[in-house]
């Protein structure tokens, strides 16, 4: 397999492409597990249990598996040969398309679908990216990886310009933004870890969030970590170095100092505000 660096992705308009393979005969192990996993079957078959279903796949056909789902290839012949990519997505353009492919309707009649024009795409797309010749290769990936995404799009759902339903997409991944921040406030390093996670590039989530929402990620980021630590000053069961490291600060200076910036008066004054708790 053709395994691009973690750090260092295939960079394109709308994806980010981290492995790919074309004319194998041997399935590879799981990617990371935040990727989208496309495969396409060239020649053979082969079964694709996702949970409790099962799919067999022959030549022509492709089936999508999303990023964080567990799966298992089962292949009994001695020759399979299939394309293997896996990727990240960096526009809106087909995330609501492909958000909506892990549906139950789509999960038992759609999941696994035939297009041999996807097919000969993928296959070109994993040969290009293994190829020697640089001529002209840059465009000729991009042109690829966008084609592969548009017949991705035609399947599972469709890309409009329609600013409502773009709309309606921006607001539903602000809105998972926002979940994931919520879920992971005393767990969290730093913002990249949302993008990373979400297998979305951070510059383009940032502007998205900050477009759809009238806030910035940092500001909203900030005003969770204020809230909840001036929630735990008022149970005052903590002390504020002990506050200071659960909200992974690099210091008791530094907590106190965005703590007063936020709120107008440091950790120490306004825990000492309320009484402490009995246990």
């Amino acid at each position: 397999m053709t395994v691009i660096s973690v750090e260092y992705p295939v960079k394109l308009d709308d994806c980010s492409i981290y492995a790919a393979e074309a004319d194998s005969t041997v399935l590879p192990f799981e990617a990371q597990a935040r990727l989208y996993k496309l495969v396409t079957v060239n020649e053979g078959v082969c079964n694709v249990i996702i949970g409790d279903a099962e799919y067999t796949l022959m030549r022509g056909e492709s089936i999508l598996l999303f990023p964080y789902e567990k799966y298992e290839f089962v292949c009994d012949e001695n020759v399979l040969s299939y394309s293997y990519v896996c990727f990240t997505l960096n526009s809106v353009r087909y995330s609501d398309a492909l958000a909506g492919s892990d549906s139950t309707e789509n999960s038992v009649s759609g999941r696994k679908f035939c297009d041999s024009n996807l097919c000969i795409t993928v296959k070109n797309l994993c040969a290009e990216l293994e190829s020697d010749d640089e001529a002209f290769s840059n465009e000729l990936v991009s042109l690829l990886g966008s084609q592969m995404l548009v017949y991705l799009a035609r399947h599972f759902g469709t890309y409009t310009d329609d600013p409502d339903k773009n709309k309606d997409a921006n607001l539903k991944l602000c809105s998972q933004v926002m979940s994931f921040i919520d879920s992971r406030i005393f767990t969290m390093k730093n913002l990249r870890e949302v993008a990373t996670e979400m297998g979305y590039n951070y510059s383009y989530i940032s502007t998205l969030f900050r477009r759809t929402s009238g806030t910035t990620l940092n500001a909203y980021f900030k005003t969770k970590r204020m809230n909840e630590a001036k929630r735990l000053l008022q149970d005052n069961q903590m002390s504020v170095s002990e506050i200071a490291r659960i909200m992974n600060y690099s210091s008791v200076y530094a907590f106190s100092k965005a703590f007063k910036e936020h709120f107008g008066s440091s950790p120490g004054y306004y825990s000492g505000r309320f009484p402490k708790k009995d246990d």
